[in-house]
């Protein structure tokens, strides 16, 4: 077990650049990493784009917990990593975009991922973009399954929920729809932050940690409230390929599990091949396809999705 509080925009491991005629792939494989109580925007392994190019690292079997950022790289307008492969690695309560490959040539490969997101999730899991070739094999992200309940609202300072055993922590996410009107101080669909819940009832705030929200006026109809509610930011899988549009991707058997935005987003892809696509359960659009020309999609499900 390894385990880091590195400071600010620091990174647990970072790794250089390679020589192309030196015949050596490095890597890191067989390691805990848990990066609880690092900073903000902390990374547990960094690709160091910003000083050159990193050629044929492997990473393999590594657990991280607590990570804002897992496996990332630096932002850099011409260096890239090239011929890459990270296989056998799950990422456990996740604190930010578990993945992030922005800038790569050549061969990459992504198999055997497990993205395992908390309740409070406003980030992506994963983002692959400015590519040429990408293979992503079993690839699992799951979220909470979102749960919705019929529920009453005092006209108090503060406004106070009651949902019968909601089971929902302090700073939870959940939102409210109604057949009728909400209470003044409260709107539909918007994103609220649970405030000292007892067994029954719960207070919300506008942000986490927030103070709670008074309400007043009248209300109407059946109120509804759902954890965790939708969140825009959020998706599960997102591949974005070179401007171009002369990326390829090859997918098979992902698996993108009650996101509380959309499941996977694939664009500016010339070709794609994916068996066994699917998005279960999420809050957002199951699976959208932007500018892609050409694909071969035998096995591709949306279900349970919001569109």
């Amino acid at each position: 077990l390894l385990k880091s509080t590195v400071a600010g925009s620091g990174s647990f491991l970072h790794t250089s650049t390679y020589a192309t005629t030196s015949g050596i792939i490095g890597g890191v494989s067989n390691l805990s990493i848990d990066m609880t109580g690092a900073g903000s925007t902390s990374t547990a392994i960094r690709y160091a784009t910003a000083t050159g190019v990193i050629y044929r690292h492997r990473i393999d079997n590594i657990v991280f917990t607590n990570c804002v950022e897992s496996v990332g790289m630096e932002a850099h307008a011409s260096n890239y990593v090239t011929d890459i492969q990270v296989t056998n690695i799950i990422c456990e309560s996740t604190l930010g975009r578990s993945i992030y490959i922005s800038r790569s040539r050549g061969f990459t490969l992504f198999e055997d991922i497990q993205i395992n997101g908390v309740g409070t999730e406003d980030y992506e899991d994963a983002r692959f973009e400015d590519f040429i070739g990408l293979e992503i094999n079993r690839f699992t992200s799951t979220g909470p399954t979102p749960v919705s309940h019929t529920v009453t609202i005092t006209i108090a300072t503060p406004g106070v929920v009651t949902w019968a055993a909601h089971g929902l922590l302090a700073n939870a996410e959940v939102s409210f729809s109604t057949t009728g009107a909400l209470p003044t101080g409260l709107t539909a669909g918007t994103v609220y932050y649970v405030r000292n819940p007892t067994l029954n009832t719960f207070e919300v705030s506008a942000t986490s940690g927030g103070s709670s929200i008074a309400t007043s006026g009248s209300q109407s109809g059946v109120q509804t409230a759902t954890s965790p509610a939708y969140q825009s930011a959020r998706t599960g899988l997102v591949i974005n390929g070179s401007g171009g549009g002369t990326a390829s991707v090859w997918l098979q058997r992902i698996l993108v599990d009650s996101a509380s935005g959309n499941g996977v987003s694939i664009s500016n892809v010339n070709f794609l091949m994916a068996d066994w696509l699917e998005s279960f359960a999420c809050l957002g659009n199951g699976i959208t396809f932007t500018s892609c020309n050409y694909g071969t999609l035998p096995n591709v499900f949306g279900r349970g999705s919001a569109g």
